[in-house]
C-alpha cells in the first residue's frame, strides 16, 4: 500500500532496498538524457506478453515516472550509478566510436537493467513487486558484476527516429529451463544507440549462456554482457552496419532464444 503525504511524496516500500517510509520519484529514462536527443516527437510503445500493442503515442517528452525509491538508495548506489554511466552513454547516444573494456560493459548492463526493473516498477501502480527480491538485492547490495540473467546487447541506429522505447514482458520456456521463466525485454532508441535488455527475473533457474533475439543480419548487434569477450575484438560501437527503422522493429519483436548470440 502506497500513502501520499501533502507535496506529493509517497510512503510506501522501497523498490530496491524494501525499507518502508516516504518515496522518492524516479524517471525510467533519466531526465539528462533528454538533452542530448533532437528535439521532436518521441514514440512510445506498450506491449502484452502475446506481442499486442495495448497503447501507442507520441510525445515531446518522455516523462515516465514514479515515486519508487527511498532517499538513501536514490542518493546514494544509483546517484554513483548515474554518475559513473552518462559520460559512457553520452558517447553512445552520439554514436562516437569506443572500445569497451570489461568495466564498460558492467557500467552499461547495470544501468541498463536499472532502467528495465525501474520501468515495470512504475507498472506496478503501487502494488507489490512481482520481482524476486533477491534479484534486486543483487543492486542494492552493490555485487561485483552486474546478474548473469540480464542480457544486454547495443546496435546503431540507422533509422530517422532518435527515440525509441519498446518494452515486452514475456514468458521463456525451452528444453534448458523447467517451467516458464518471467522475464522483460525492453529496446530503447537514444540517438545514434539501439539498446536492448533481457531480464529473467528467476536467475536460480536460469540457463547460464545468457537470451539472444534474433537481429535481421550478423555483424548488426553486439553483445555486451553476459558473455563479455575483450580478446574477440567484437566489443566495439557502433557495429560496422546500422540498423534501419524497420529492422529496428523487427528485432523488437524477434523470438528469443537460450545461447549466445
Amino acid at each position: 500500500m502506497v500513502r501520499v503525504r501533502r507535496g506529493g511524496a509517497r510512503k510506501g516500500r522501497c523498490l530496491w532496498c524494501s525499507k518502508v517510509g516516504f518515496l522518492e520519484e524516479e524517471h525510467v529514462i533519466p531526465r539528462w538524457v533528454m538533452q542530448y536527443l533532437p528535439q521532436g516527437a518521441m514514440r512510445i510503445t506498450r506491449e502484452n506478453s502475446q506481442g499486442d500493442v495495448i497503447r501507442e503515442w507520441e510525445s515531446d517528452v518522455f516523462n515516465l515516472s514514479d515515486h519508487v525509491v527511498c532517499y538513501r538508495c536514490h542518493h546514494g548506489w544509483m546517484e554513483r550509478l548515474e554518475n559513473e554511466g552518462r559520460p559512457l552513454v553520452v558517447k553512445l547516444i552520439q554514436g562516437d566510436r569506443h572500445v569497451f573494456t570489461l568495466k564498460d560493459a558492467e557500467t552499461v548492463t547495470m544501468w541498463a537493467a536499472k532502467t528495465a526493473v525501474v520501468y515495470r516498477a512504475t507498472q506496478a501502480k503501487g502494488k507489490a513487486s512481482t520481482i524476486p527480491w533477491a534479484w534486486l538485492d543483487l543492486f542494492y547490495r552493490g555485487v561485483p558484476h552486474p546478474p548473469q540473467s540480464a542480457t544486454v546487447n547495443l546496435a546503431f541506429n540507422g533509422g530517422e527516429e532518435r527515440f525509441r522505447f519498446i518494452p515486452r514482458p514475456f514468458k521463456l520456456s525451452g528444453r534448458q529451463i523447467v517451467g516458464d521463466l518471467d522475464c522483460d525485454r525492453i529496446t530503447i532508441v537514444l540517438g545514434s544507440l539501439v539498446m536492448q535488455v533481457i531480464l529473467a527475473f528467476d536467475f536460480q533457474r536460469f540457463y547460464p549462456a545468457g537470451l539472444k533475439a534474433e537481429s535481421s543480419s550478423r555483424g548488426t548487434v553486439h553483445r555486451i554482457w553476459p558473455d563479455f569477450a575483450p580478446l574477440a575484438g567484437a566489443v566495439s560501437f557502433p557495429p560496422p552496419f546500422a540498423l534501419s527503422s524497420q529492422e529496428i522493429e523487427t528485432w523488437a519483436h524477434s523470438e528469443v532464444n537460450t545461447g549466445p548470440l
